[in-house]
């Protein structure tokens, strides 16, 4: 009985870990290309911060026009 019960515990433990995860930690990524030329990091972050409360941000080159540097924030997608 009692190799019986401790896998089963290890079990249920595990399974109620997974269902107490906030929603958050399962929400999916979002990003939103500010501006597509002239990336600075203070400007980009700033306006991340500014329309995103929680958010990321990183200057990426742009396929579209090689030699420039788009502004990406990183969010939380909304829920529906």
């Amino acid at each position: 009985m009692a190799k019986f019960c401790c896998p089963l515990l290890f079990l249920l433990l595990v399974l109620s870990a997974a269902l107490m995860m906030p929603e958050a930690a399962q929400a999916s990524p979002c990003h939103e290309r500010l501006y597509e030329t002239g990336c600075e990091a203070s400007a980009c972050r700033k306006q991340c911060e500014e329309k995103y409360s929680t958010s990321t941000f990183e200057c990426v080159p742009n396929p579209l026009h090689p030699p420039h540097i788009a502004c990406l924030c990183f969010f939380d997608c909304p829920k529906n």
